[in-house]
């Protein structure tokens, strides 16, 4: 590109330049700068722009973080959730064991019962 800028303004001084003929041999002296010249503008648009991407890229940055400490937040919640389930799933088994043996002793204790009144009344029948 600067090759091109500085081929390109030779090319136009050559055109506009007057030429001094010292026998038959035309010369003409061209500098051009090695650096491309900028205006102020223009490195100021520059550093804005440099700016602007350090910007999002420093935003970029934060919403990863964000999200992963989102991410652990709801992995943590989640078996902390799941190990008091489990724990509260395990205690209603048990009480409910609990309760089916309790009520397996009433019921045959009040067979029992039964069972010893109807052999008491049989026999003051039977012997009476």
């Amino acid at each position: 590109m600067q090759k091109m800028l500085a081929l390109n303004l030779a090319a136009n001084l050559s055109k506009s330049l007057l030429f001094k003929r010292i026998s038959d041999h035309t010369r003409v002296f061209v500098t051009s700068a090695t650096r491309p010249l900028q205006s102020k503008k223009e490195d100021d648009a520059a550093d804005k722009t440099k700016e602007a991407a350090d910007a999002v890229k420093d935003g970029a940055k934060e919403v990863r973080q964000t999200c992963e400490f989102m991410r652990d937040t709801v992995e943590t919640t989640a078996k902390t959730m799941g190990k008091a389930t489990k724990e509260a799933t395990e205690k209603v088994t048990e009480t409910a064991e609990t309760i089916t043996e309790k009520t397996k002793g009433t019921a045959s204790g009040a067979w029992g019962m039964a069972k010893n009144a109807t052999e008491i009344i049989k026999d003051k029948v039977m012997s009476k």
